[in-house]
Order: structure tokens, then sequence, then C-alpha cells
């Protein structure tokens, strides 16, 4: 950046973050780029972080720094086509994180309180549904019945879609299959789709 004329270096968001008491968060760092992830060793290890844009100046970790990373593929790259653009990360970037947490899915209540919080005007028995499916789905998945999972956007989509057609189709027993319908079957694969309008089919009638 310019000041009276004169160019002047302004730290990123990296070097800001070490040099304070701060957690930073990388999220989504399996579509990090390699000359980025190469610049972060360093810091991951602890050392100190040199600029060399800056003459050379070494920024050092803040004693209450942390960094951590967020991603769905742990770094591995997209084999299945559901993150396009991830990166295999190389082994000598993923060593320097020390800990590795697998986050699980909500359970149902977790998914019970989502829905409910966003959605409050729906019905108790359209809540269960919503659940029911997302339950069903999310076992497909597990078990290697379908490549694609449902995420917690992915239910409140099937709330809002389903919001949708009660405003248009008051009290209409197919606006739940609709709602799912819409939202889930008509995005999935040939395969996935098999096997998830069965389950639609199944949650919808009861």
């Amino acid at each position: 950046t310019l000041q009276d004329g004169k160019s002047v270096f302004v730290d990123g968001m990296l070097p800001r973050a070490m040099s304070g008491p701060y957690i930073c968060v990388f999220d989504e760092l399996d579509f990090c780029r390699p000359d980025v992830s190469y610049v972060m060793q360093a810091a991951l290890e602890g050392n100190g972080l040199k600029i060399t844009e800056d003459g050379g100046r070494e920024v050092l970790p803040h004693a209450q720094f942390r960094m951590f990373g967020t991603g769905n593929t742990v770094g591995q790259g997209d084999e299945q086509g559901m993150y396009q653009g991830a990166r295999p990360q190389s082994l000598a970037f993923l060593d320097r994180f020390t800990i590795w947490a697998k986050v699980p899915y909500l359970n149902d209540k977790q998914r019970t309180d989502l829905l409910q919080r966003h959605y409050p005007a729906l019905g108790e028995d359209e809540v269960k549904s919503i659940i029911k499916y997302s339950t069903e789905h999310l076992t497909a998945f597990e078990e290697a019945k379908v490549l694609q999972p449902i995420s917690p956007r992915g239910i409140l989509a099937i709330a809002n879609a389903l919001m949708f057609f009660n405003s248009i189709y008051p009290g209409e027993k197919k606006n739940l299959h609709r709602a799912l319908t819409r939202t889930i079957i008509d995005r999935a694969t040939e395969a996935d789709g098999s096997v998830l309008k069965g389950i639609v089919d199944r949650v919808s009638k009861g």
C-alpha cells in the first residue's frame, strides 16, 4: 500500500494472527494451493515466518497463537466428485498438523433442534419425518449404499421447500414428497437416486 507516496508493506492474515493470542482457522484447507501451504509449514511447526517481501523480516508466533484447519477430504483430494477443486495436499504439510479430529454428523436431537430453530412453523410430524429421512439417508451413506451424504444445509433445504409447498398446497400430504424430490432426488446421481427414492417414498407415506 502507499503511505505519503511511499510503498509500505502490509502484513497478511497469517502474520497478523501470529503476532497475538489469536486462533486462526483455515476453512476448507483441502483447497489450499501448494505454494501457499509451503509458506504455512514454518508457522505450523511453531517457528517464525520470514517475510521476504519486507526485507526478510521475521514474525515470531505469540505463545497463545493457535492454528486449525477444516476440510472434507483429509487432505487426500476428491476421488468421488463431491468436492470439486479439492487438492491432494503434500504429506510434509499434513504431517505438521499434530492433532486430527473427525467431526461426526449431527445426531437426531441436534438435527431436530436445528429445524425447530430455523423453521418453528413446521409441525411436529413434519419435523419428525424430515429427521427420519435424514437418518435413513445418512445410514445409507455410511453403509456405502449412496455416495452423496446429507448436510445440515441439505436438511434445512428440505424444510424450506416443505414450507414453500405448504404455502401453495395447504394441507396436502404430498408436500413432503414434493420437497424431498425437489431438494434431494432431482440433484442425485442415477445410482444414488434409485436408493434415495426408496427412502423418500417410504418416509413420505409414513
